[in-house]
């Protein structure tokens, strides 16, 4: 169990004054670059910060776009306290408190605001638009706040007892949770929003639901990296299923449902695009490429690379030199 920090400063206050800091240099090292994917963004908010982060798409759909193909549920509260919360004599857990009602009051309000949450502690909620369309809700915390504080543990427990089952945990978690101000929590979720909406002005608004939906499943996530880190364009379906522990047809049906595309089709545009680039930005022969590519023969790849971008790769590579 965390100590309570003291009325000195807190590791919550060296946070804000880095994120106060003119300098970037201040910054963690980890922190520094641009932040190429919604992953980063939410790991960074969560290293700079100290607080969890989750997700949820919106509760229905709100225009035309893919939004009604996200899956019901995200990265959800994993803190002690919100596990025991969950665990609850009818199974119901919160009750679409987060998925449902916060995020319909989140794609209502559109900027960032702290609210208190059925069980008793304090959150920051930061809505991700893009236009007028609500794209998806960040949750930061739980914290708890100088007010909740003062109510203490016996005042959540008396209103959360006759659902919640687990007195016990539920305290250690509350005991766990960051010690924060409205105020310091309110500043953490406007520099969360300006990040994200740096990052939805950058994606179109499919590449940013599909963002979303990669961070919904850390397996296929994990499949992913490993693509991209080791370049196993040889990786079988099965192979890269056994991989992340998962079964072969559970692994295909649930990287087609998140990425929206085949595993093999998604390993073939990974192979053509990293080809593309290395045509561009290498001195490798186009024979070299080919290979590296994972393509046993250039005539094949040739073929390949011509019906993905209109060309073949030697008139490609001449243009980018033009």
């Amino acid at each position: 169990m965390k100590d309570k920090p003291s009325n000195s400063t807190s590791a919550i206050d060296v946070h804000l004054q880095i994120l106060d800091a003119p300098e970037q240099d201040n910054l963690p090292q980890q922190t520094m670059g641009t932040l190429g994917s919604l992953q980063e963004l939410m790991q960074t908010i969560s290293l700079v910060t100290g607080l969890d982060v989750c997700i949820y798409p919106p509760p229905r759909r709100t225009t035309d776009s893919n939004i009604r193909h996200l899956p019901v549920s995200y990265l959800r509260h994993r803190s002690q306290f919100c596990l025991a919360a969950k665990r609850t004599r009818d199974g119901r857990g919160c009750r679409g408190h987060d998925s449902s009602l916060t995020n319909t009051r989140a794609g209502h309000i559109g900027k960032p605001f702290v609210q208190t949450c059925h069980r008793g502690v304090a959150e920051v909620i930061v809505p991700i638009c893009h236009g007028s369309e609500h794209l998806a809700t960040v949750f930061i915390g739980q914290v708890i706040t100088p007010e909740i504080e003062a109510r203490g543990f016996e005042a959540i427990w008396q209103d959360a007892k006759d659902q919640v089952t687990r007195r016990k945990q539920l305290q250690l978690g509350f005991d766990a949770l960051p010690r924060m101000t409205e105020e310091q929590l309110l500043r953490v979720g406007m520099l969360a929003d300006a990040a994200l909406r740096g990052l939805a002005d950058q994606l179109s608004t499919d590449a940013f639901i599909a963002q979303v939906k990669l961070q919904s499943s850390p397996a296929i996530r994990h499949a992913v990296d490993i693509l991209h880190q080791e370049h196993c364009w040889d990786i079988s379906a099965n192979a890269m299923a056994a991989r992340v522990h998962l079964s072969a047809a559970h692994f295909s049906r649930l990287f087609h449902r998140v990425m929206g595309i085949t595993f093999s089709n998604y390993l073939n545009q990974r192979r053509l695009t990293t080809a593309q680039n290395l045509l561009h930005h290498s001195t490798m022969s186009i024979a070299q490429i080919a290979q590296h590519c994972g393509f046993s023969r250039q005539s094949y790849f040739t073929r390949r690379f011509h019906d993905a971008f209109g060309m073949t790769p030697s008139t490609f590579r001449s243009s980018m030199k033009t």
